[in-house]
């Protein structure tokens, strides 16, 4: 039964680890918590649902809405009151966890949404964050660490690695930088979207106020405000982006 199995071994970090480690110092009787949650699962695993409602049943007080292949049309969802965590298995695939990703996120009131079964690679998880998921579970996870990431999801939290949480910043400090040329085109006025191409061609600023005919103070506010916009810090940094990421190449 390799998806019992899977919920049923250890396999939490250290630090979650750490966290359940102290929760039992000062809870020594471990019980389900008071806070009652809904929770919806999509999986096509039957073995995997029925599984998951037995393990997570002396951590968790919760009512199942109801369970979903990966097939079936996201609107069979319906959404609850609050403190309802949508739990999809990882292993339905990339395009159906991300479709209903958006369904539950887009709900009224909106799901959280924990991803289980997740393999341990870095790229995958952030794959699932920029979906929206508000957690995950890894592969061989125990079932006191899954509900313990199901309850921080229904307030608002998440428990990350040190090392998907440190590529997680690097990530979102990339992401103006990984904006197409049509995307500029949207993001930029017109003006700006020109100036920005004198700016990667190597202006000044003095050199950019004479091709377009505009006071040097009007061709400093624009740059001030590419930069704002694109969360750059300086020309170089625009141009090794701009170089990097194709931009104004036809």
């Amino acid at each position: 039964m390799p998806a019992l199995n899977n919920l049923g071994r250890g396999g939490e970090s250290p630090a979650v680890e750490a966290a359940t480690v102290a929760r039992e110092a000062v809870q020594p009787a471990r019980g389900p918590v008071a806070t009652s949650l809904w929770l919806s699962i999509v999986s096509n695993s039957r073995l995997l649902c029925e599984g998951l409602e037995l393990l997570l049943a002396p951590y968790l007080t919760f009512q199942l809405i109801g369970r979903y292949t990966a097939a079936a049309a996201p609107d069979a969802g319906r959404a609850p009151a609050e403190n309802h965590v949508a739990l999809i298995d990882n292993n339905i695939g990339p395009e159906p966890v991300r479709r209903w990703t958006r369904h539950w996120c887009g709900s009224t009131p909106p799901a959280r949404v924990v991803v289980l079964e997740v393999e341990d690679n870095v790229d995958a998880i952030i794959g699932h964050v920029e979906a929206g998921i508000s957690g995950y579970a890894l592969v061989g996870a125990a079932p006191h660490t899954v509900a313990e990431t199901i309850l921080l999801a229904s307030r608002g939290g998440a428990v990350c690695s040190p090392e998907v949480t440190a590529r997680l910043f690097a990530h979102l400090a990339e992401r103006p930088a990984r904006r197409s040329s049509a995307e500029l085109r949207q993001l930029l006025t017109a003006r700006e979207y020109e100036v920005l191409g004198y700016v990667v061609e190597g202006y000044s600023n003095k050199e950019i106020a004479a091709e377009l005919v505009i006071e040097l103070r009007t061709v400093k506010q624009h740059v001030h405000n590419i930069f704002a916009k694109l969360n750059l810090d300086s020309r170089l940094q625009v141009a090794r982006v701009a170089a990097k990421k194709g931009w104004f190449v036809d």
